[in-house]
């Protein structure tokens, strides 16, 4: 039987994990621009796929592995690499918080550093809260593999915070 059976199933589907979706993608693919179309891609890959989900598995890392797949798909056609206009991201500025945003944008510029299979690991785990069992189910790879990537993106991101100015 399908995890989604109807639209009202699938509504509620979407409001309790559109967060995690747009917020990865948003951290992974860094083109505010494109989010959204991903995270449409992902919704309908999960509305096609829900009837082969497997009640043995995480429903949430499921929908990661959904997430994780998409976005890589999405770098994968834009070549891997994506030239990120910075002035196109617009986000809320809040003159009280700006320091904040000032510490967000860098973390973003750390992660655009990561290659494809380094970014994954560290966003779900230091953004998304992930456990390494959870990180390697939804990516399908060993835990080791998991480790040894979120190991080496954290060393990326410090090194280049610690450039920037900002004591880890």
């Amino acid at each position: 039987m399908s995890i989604i059976s109807n639209i009202k199933d699938f509504k509620q589907f979407y409001n309790e994990h559109e967060s995690f979706v747009r917020k990865s993608l948003y951290y992974i693919i860094k083109n505010e621009n494109k989010v959204d179309d991903v995270v449409q891609e992902v919704f309908v890959k999960v509305w096609r796929k829900s009837g082969s989900f497997k009640n043995k598995a995480n429903i949430k890392t499921w929908v990661y592995r959904i997430t994780m797949n998409s976005a890589y798909d999405y770098l994968r056609k834009e070549k891997k690499h994506l030239t990120v206009d910075e002035q196109a991201i617009t986000e809320p500025e809040d003159l009280s918080n700006k320091d904040k945003l000032e510490n967000e944008q860098l973390i973003k510029n750390a992660i655009e550093l990561l290659t494809i299979k380094q970014r994954g690991p560290f966003v779900l785990h230091y953004i998304q809260g992930l456990t390494m069992d959870e990180i390697a189910e939804t990516l399908e790879i060993p835990a080791g593999t998991a480790k040894s990537r979120l190991h080496t993106s954290r060393e990326i991101v410090i090194g280049y915070l610690e450039r920037q100015g900002i004591k880890i």
